[in-house]
């Protein structure tokens, strides 16, 4: 009988454990990057982009535990002169203190960018630098 205790004791332990160690970060981290996505859709909507035809906007965002920040990356996508030139801007934002960390424009392959130490990169060097904010 006692072992049927010791047992059930010790089931219910590693199951409280596994709520607290697994379940409860899924669910809150979940909850934080709802909490983001319906941020991000406001941010965006209060900017009050209105593509123009030949243009194209949208956005993406996350939740970075690490940093605890919602960040909103939106990008815009113009076609000028009859679709001869190719303009394309994308800015990296924290939602909460409306901080801008990045920016990225040029048009066609003449790009210039920076990043919130003002350093310029190339377009690659902005997306390996993006992932840190906008993944995890």
């Amino acid at each position: 009988m006692r072992n049927v205790v010791v047992v059930t004791i010790i089931i219910a332990c590693l199951a409280v454990a596994y709520y607290f160690g697994v379940v409860l970060p899924k669910t809150l981290d979940f909850a934080m990057q709802e909490k983001c996505a319906k941020h991000a859709q406001e941010y965006f909507n209060k900017q009050g982009f209105l593509p123009a035809q030949g243009s194209y906007v949208n956005y993406e965002c996350h939740h970075n535990k690490r940093l605890n920040k919602c960040f909103i990356l939106i990008s815009t996508t113009d076609y000028l002169d009859d679709r001869k030139t190719r303009a394309e801007t994308r800015t990296l934002t924290d939602i909460n203190s409306n901080k801008v960390y990045g920016t990225y424009s040029g048009q066609n392959s003449q790009y210039e960018v920076w990043m919130i130490d003002n350093k310029m990169c190339s377009s690659n060097g902005w997306y390996t630098r993006v992932k840190f904010y906008m993944e995890e």
